[in-house]
């Protein structure tokens, strides 16, 4: 009910303020609890990236490895290669030089 301008009394006055200051009290308390908790959160987002980030570097080292072991493989297959081409051109050319002589008898 609206009981037109009123002036507060010194004890309601003291009232509001006790009251008003105990909300704002318990406005801040949890302000600081949320503050705690993000900062938790940040904390754990970071170790996370880090874990993260450690995991990527294991990956990009296992591949690296890996690449470098296939290089090598290719490598050595490669000469194998090469090797046994040698052999067949070195054959081949026998069995040419064969042929010449046996078409000149």
């Amino acid at each position: 009910m609206y009981r037109g301008a009123q002036v507060m009394t010194t004890d309601e006055y003291r009232d509001l303020i006790t009251f008003l200051g105990t909300k704002f009290g318990e406005v801040d308390a949890r302000f600081q609890r949320a503050e705690v908790g993000l900062a938790d959160v940040r904390r754990e987002m970071h170790e996370f990236r880090d874990e993260v980030d450690r995991r990527f570097d294991d990956v990009d080292q296992r591949m690296v490895a890996g690449f470098a072991e296939v290089k090598d493989l290719l490598s050595v297959s490669h000469a194998g290669l090469d090797r046994r081409v040698g052999r067949l051109e070195r054959r081949v050319g026998r069995l040419d030089r064969r042929m010449k002589r046996l078409e000149e008898e």
